[in-house]
């Protein structure tokens, strides 16, 4: 698979368009169909691309499927899902499900939304 090909795993994996990889790389949808085409990318975007979706550089120049690039974030959801002690309270299966099958923007902004309030929460602990 050419790099051309992995930009469009990458993009078709997370469920996203190419205006969201022009956002991500603050450009526009038409110079990320030409990376789509030609293969002819910048390195830094590529280190962007890697570092926003928590992937290995790796992946856009070795030839293994994505997910054995994906980092321990990734995995961490498969752990969870797991019977390997992973904390999922009863019922949150199926909103979680949801969640996954959302596109990776949306996820992202449930992340911000979710995270402070979990940190008032773990502070009220006492």
């Amino acid at each position: 698979m050419d790099l051309a090909e992995r930009l469009k795993t990458l993009r078709r994996h997370f469920k996203i368009s190419q205006s969201d990889i022009g956002d991500i790389l603050s450009v526009r949808q038409q110079a990320v169909s030409h990376y789509e085409k030609s293969g002819n990318i910048d390195a830094a975007k590529l280190e962007v691309l890697a570092d926003h979706f928590g992937l290995d550089i790796k992946f856009f120049y070795e030839k293994a499927p994505l997910e054995y690039y994906l980092n321990s974030n990734r995995q961490t959801v498969h752990l969870l899902s797991s019977d390997s002690g992973g904390c999922v309270p009863v019922g949150w299966e199926p909103l979680l499900e949801r969640i996954c099958g959302l596109r990776h923007t949306h996820i992202k902004n449930i992340e911000k939304i979710l995270t402070p309030l979990v940190e008032i929460f773990e502070g009220s602990k006492e």
